[in-house]
């Protein structure tokens, strides 16, 4: 399997065999009070052990608060934390493995709700007052009250949903297990379509021009060759299609815009920046990874710095690394285990 989520797998078992017993409980930790500065990081941890974690990083004052959760809330927040969305002054996070929804007020650190009875939630899109929820497992998509904090319907899905990306009143849904790519009405809550791509979809974004690009990383086998999509949402027509290379040292993962959305960023172990107007693939890198594995990207606000979360070997503490919008490194701080993005 070629996409991001299989070597995240490969860590699991990696954490399991290094280690017959799970971390000790981390010591007391002071919290830090909440600025305008703040950065969040969402650490998964290892599958099974439940130190999945949230880091606090004040990128003006460079000080990093290693576990916000825990010292808060007097116990870990669960096992592997996927996803975070910020909603007014609340992280809704998504944690994976526990299937749950831990909601924590960004002033205080405490968690102020837990929806949980989920089967294995991936990815959080919010929209208004409602959002929609991925799942592993599931075989559909959570719709959720955000006023209620309740799930009020789930609309069928055919098998593992991953991320998404609204466009109108349509949501986007890659499935990593699937050729196609789901388009879902929100005013009926149904599947509206599908477009068949090639196997393995994982991360979508939108550029400047409204056009919609679908990262497919290809089958377990690797038969097939990773592909990134460009398609135009009002005519669901393949307008472009980048072909990667058939080895095991290429594996694209992980899109993401600048800020202007005129560059798309991906990982090919480095990090690659194509404009939406090009018509190949990027001979050179970025930033070149001279260790560790990178797992995601993040663009600051304002500054268009680039964040990227780097997991090292899975088991051990890993870093978030930012680099300006040149490629040019500006500092390096520990995270928790398996960092996997950045909240501003």
């Amino acid at each position: 399997m070629t996409f991001r989520t299989t070597y995240y797998f490969i860590g699991i078992f990696i954490g399991l065999f290094v280690a017959c017993t799970p971390p000790e409980k981390p010591a007391d930790t002071p919290l830090p009070t909440p600025t305008q500065n703040a950065v969040f990081i969402i650490n998964e941890g290892n599958f099974g052990w439940g130190n999945a974690s949230i880091s606090y990083y004040d990128s003006t004052q460079k000080t990093t608060t290693k576990d916000i959760f825990q010292p808060a809330n007097n116990r870990p927040i669960g096992d592997v934390l996927q996803d975070a969305k910020k909603i007014g002054n609340y992280l809704w996070t998504v944690v994976n493995n526990s299937g749950k929804i831990e909601i924590i007020d960004t002033k205080t650190f405490k968690s102020v709700y837990t929806i949980s009875g989920l089967k294995s939630p991936r990815y959080l899109l919010p929209i208004h007052s409602k959002a929609y929820l991925s799942d592993f497992k599931d075989n559909a998509i959570s719709v959720l009250d955000l006023n209620e904090k309740k799930i009020t319907q789930k609309i069928y899905f055919p098998g593992w949903s991953e991320q998404m990306l609204l466009y109108q009143n349509i949501i986007w849904i890659t499935a990593p297990h699937s050729k196609n790519i789901y388009l879902l009405d929100t005013l009926t809550n149904t599947i509206q379509d599908s477009i068949l791509l090639n196997t393995g979809g994982t991360s979508i974004v939108m550029d400047k021009l409204n056009r919609i690009w679908v990262l497919c990383e290809g089958d377990i086998g690797g038969i097939e060759n990773p592909i990134l999509y460009v398609i135009n949402p009002e005519t669901k027509q393949i307008i472009q299609k980048f072909v990667f290379g058939k080895s095991a040292s290429s594996r694209p993962r992980c899109l993401a815009t600048s800020n202007d959305k005129s560059y798309i960023y991906f990982f090919n172990k480095h990090l690659y920046r194509l404009g939406i107007m090009d018509t190949t693939l990027p001979a050179q890198y970025l930033i070149q990874n001279t260790g560790g594995e990178w797992y995601s990207l993040n663009i600051q606000p304002n500054t268009n710095n680039l964040f990227i979360t780097n997991a090292m070997d899975y088991v051990q503490i890993g870093k978030l690394e930012t680099y300006s919008p040149e490629g040019n490194l500006i500092g390096s701080i520990p995270a928790g285990i398996v960092p996997n993005g950045v909240i501003f």
